[in-house]
Protein backbone atom coordinates (compact mmCIF):
# COMPACT_ATOMS: atom_id res chain seq x y z
CA UNK A 1 0.00 0.00 0.00
CA UNK A 2 1.59 3.13 -1.22
CA UNK A 3 2.08 6.28 1.17
CA UNK A 4 -0.83 7.98 1.68
CA UNK A 5 0.36 11.38 0.26
CA UNK A 6 1.85 9.84 -2.96
CA UNK A 7 -1.42 8.00 -3.65
CA UNK A 8 -3.54 11.19 -3.41
CA UNK A 9 -0.75 13.00 -5.38
CA UNK A 10 -1.13 10.89 -8.24
CA UNK A 11 -4.59 10.78 -7.91
CA UNK A 12 -4.54 14.43 -8.46
CA UNK A 13 -1.75 14.68 -11.37
CA UNK A 14 -4.37 12.10 -12.95
CA UNK A 15 -7.78 13.82 -12.73
CA UNK A 16 -8.07 15.65 -15.47
CA UNK A 17 -7.18 11.78 -17.40
CA UNK A 18 -9.31 10.67 -16.12
CA UNK A 19 -12.58 12.86 -16.51
CA UNK A 20 -11.31 13.52 -20.29
CA UNK A 21 -11.53 9.76 -20.78
CA UNK A 22 -14.92 9.38 -19.11
CA UNK A 23 -16.21 11.63 -21.32
CA UNK A 24 -14.59 9.72 -24.82
CA UNK A 25 -15.48 6.24 -23.81
CA UNK A 26 -18.68 5.69 -25.39
CA UNK A 27 -20.88 6.53 -22.66
CA UNK A 28 -22.74 10.04 -24.30
CA UNK A 29 -23.50 8.09 -27.72
CA UNK A 30 -25.45 5.34 -25.97
CA UNK A 31 -26.95 7.85 -23.41
CA UNK A 32 -26.12 4.69 -20.71
CA UNK A 33 -24.42 7.37 -18.36
CA UNK A 34 -24.18 11.02 -18.51
CA UNK A 35 -20.92 12.44 -17.75
CA UNK A 36 -20.73 13.08 -14.24
CA UNK A 37 -21.62 8.95 -13.29
CA UNK A 38 -18.84 8.11 -16.09
CA UNK A 39 -16.60 10.49 -14.43
CA UNK A 40 -17.32 8.62 -10.92
CA UNK A 41 -16.98 5.65 -12.67
CA UNK A 42 -13.36 6.13 -13.96
CA UNK A 43 -12.79 7.66 -10.32
CA UNK A 44 -13.01 4.47 -8.89
CA UNK A 45 -10.75 2.74 -11.14
CA UNK A 46 -8.03 5.62 -11.24
CA UNK A 47 -8.16 5.47 -7.35
CA UNK A 48 -7.90 1.70 -7.60
CA UNK A 49 -4.87 2.04 -9.97
CA UNK A 50 -3.12 4.44 -7.71
CA UNK A 51 -3.77 1.97 -5.16
CA UNK A 52 -1.96 -0.99 -6.70
CA UNK A 53 0.78 1.11 -8.58
CA UNK A 54 4.17 -0.69 -8.52
CA UNK A 55 7.28 1.79 -9.78
CA UNK A 56 9.23 -0.81 -9.62
CA UNK A 57 8.10 -2.18 -12.80
CA UNK A 58 8.92 0.33 -14.71
CA UNK A 59 5.21 1.32 -16.02
CA UNK A 60 4.79 4.97 -15.77
CA UNK A 61 1.65 5.40 -13.46
CA UNK A 62 -0.48 7.46 -16.19
CA UNK A 63 -0.15 4.62 -18.43
CA UNK A 64 -1.60 1.93 -15.89
CA UNK A 65 -4.25 4.23 -14.73
CA UNK A 66 -5.06 5.42 -18.32
CA UNK A 67 -5.64 1.46 -18.77
CA UNK A 68 -7.40 0.75 -15.80
CA UNK A 69 -9.75 3.67 -16.42
CA UNK A 70 -10.00 2.80 -20.08
CA UNK A 71 -11.18 -1.00 -19.00
CA UNK A 72 -13.49 -0.12 -15.84
CA UNK A 73 -15.61 2.30 -17.61
CA UNK A 74 -15.89 -0.02 -20.64
CA UNK A 75 -16.66 -2.83 -18.57
CA UNK A 76 -19.46 -0.64 -16.66
CA UNK A 77 -20.87 0.26 -20.10
CA UNK A 78 -21.44 -3.21 -21.07
CA UNK A 79 -22.70 -4.30 -17.22
CA UNK A 80 -25.19 -1.42 -17.66
CA UNK A 81 -26.25 -2.37 -21.32
CA UNK A 82 -26.86 -5.96 -20.46
CA UNK A 83 -28.64 -6.00 -16.68
CA UNK A 84 -29.40 -2.43 -16.41
CA UNK A 85 -28.06 0.11 -13.68
CA UNK A 86 -28.97 -2.22 -10.53
CA UNK A 87 -25.63 -4.53 -11.62
CA UNK A 88 -23.80 -1.98 -10.89
CA UNK A 89 -24.31 -1.58 -7.51
CA UNK A 90 -23.37 -5.35 -7.26
CA UNK A 91 -20.11 -4.20 -8.86
CA UNK A 92 -19.69 -1.36 -6.81
CA UNK A 93 -20.68 -3.41 -3.55
CA UNK A 94 -19.56 -6.70 -4.57
CA UNK A 95 -16.21 -8.28 -4.67
CA UNK A 96 -14.48 -8.24 -7.71
CA UNK A 97 -12.94 -12.35 -7.70
CA UNK A 98 -16.23 -13.50 -7.18
CA UNK A 99 -17.76 -16.04 -9.05
CA UNK A 100 -20.22 -15.38 -11.36
CA UNK A 101 -23.79 -15.15 -9.60
CA UNK A 102 -27.30 -15.91 -9.64
CA UNK A 103 -29.06 -13.05 -11.00
CA UNK A 104 -32.58 -13.31 -8.91
CA UNK A 105 -30.47 -14.51 -5.97
CA UNK A 106 -29.04 -11.10 -6.14
CA UNK A 107 -31.98 -9.15 -6.76
CA UNK A 108 -33.22 -10.64 -3.54
CA UNK A 109 -30.11 -9.93 -1.67
CA UNK A 110 -30.14 -6.17 -3.15
CA UNK A 111 -33.97 -5.65 -1.70
CA UNK A 112 -33.47 -7.11 1.31
CA UNK A 113 -30.25 -4.65 2.05
CA UNK A 114 -32.05 -1.83 0.08
CA UNK A 115 -34.79 -2.21 3.34
CA UNK A 116 -32.30 -1.71 6.10
CA UNK A 117 -31.15 1.36 4.79
CA UNK A 118 -32.90 5.23 6.14
CA UNK A 119 -35.64 6.26 3.62
CA UNK A 120 -34.12 8.76 1.84
CA UNK A 121 -30.91 6.66 1.44
CA UNK A 122 -33.50 3.83 -0.22
CA UNK A 123 -34.66 6.02 -2.32
CA UNK A 124 -31.62 7.79 -3.86
CA UNK A 125 -30.46 4.65 -4.59
CA UNK A 126 -33.52 3.55 -6.45
CA UNK A 127 -33.66 6.58 -8.09
CA UNK A 128 -30.14 6.73 -9.25
CA UNK A 129 -29.67 2.81 -10.25
CA UNK A 130 -33.89 2.60 -11.48
CA UNK A 131 -34.19 -0.61 -9.03
CA UNK A 132 -37.75 -1.81 -9.15
CA UNK A 133 -37.87 -0.89 -13.18
CA UNK A 134 -40.58 1.66 -11.79
CA UNK A 135 -38.63 4.41 -13.01
CA UNK A 136 -35.62 4.69 -15.77
CA UNK A 137 -32.40 5.50 -13.81
CA UNK A 138 -31.52 9.58 -13.07
CA UNK A 139 -28.89 11.69 -12.80
CA UNK A 140 -27.55 12.81 -9.63
CA UNK A 141 -28.82 16.24 -10.32
CA UNK A 142 -32.36 15.02 -11.55
CA UNK A 143 -32.59 13.45 -7.74
CA UNK A 144 -31.27 16.68 -6.46
CA UNK A 145 -34.27 18.28 -8.38
CA UNK A 146 -36.86 16.25 -7.33
CA UNK A 147 -35.61 15.96 -3.70
CA UNK A 148 -35.36 19.67 -3.15
CA UNK A 149 -31.40 19.47 -2.41
CA UNK A 150 -28.18 19.91 -4.68
CA UNK A 151 -26.58 17.40 -6.46
CA UNK A 152 -23.50 17.22 -4.31
CA UNK A 153 -25.48 16.17 -1.80
CA UNK A 154 -27.33 13.67 -3.66
CA UNK A 155 -23.79 12.32 -4.45
CA UNK A 156 -22.91 12.25 -0.42
CA UNK A 157 -26.02 10.54 0.18
CA UNK A 158 -25.37 7.81 -2.62
CA UNK A 159 -21.82 7.18 -1.30
CA UNK A 160 -22.99 6.46 2.04
CA UNK A 161 -25.87 4.07 1.02
CA UNK A 162 -23.28 2.36 -1.34
CA UNK A 163 -20.61 1.79 1.64
CA UNK A 164 -23.62 0.47 3.50
CA UNK A 165 -24.67 -1.89 0.67
CA UNK A 166 -20.99 -2.86 0.05
CA UNK A 167 -20.85 -4.08 3.92
CA UNK A 168 -24.60 -5.35 3.65
CA UNK A 169 -23.75 -7.29 0.62
CA UNK A 170 -20.13 -8.52 1.35
CA UNK A 171 -21.13 -10.53 4.74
Amino acid sequence: MPDPSERNERVLSCYPMARATARKWKFRRQRVVDNEDASQEAMVHLCHAADVFDPSRGLAFSTLAFYAIRGGVSRARKQILRHGHAALVFDVAGDDDAPPRDEAADLARLHAALATLRPRHRLVMVLRFGIGGERPPMTLEEIGAELGVSRERIRQIEAVALERLRKLLAG
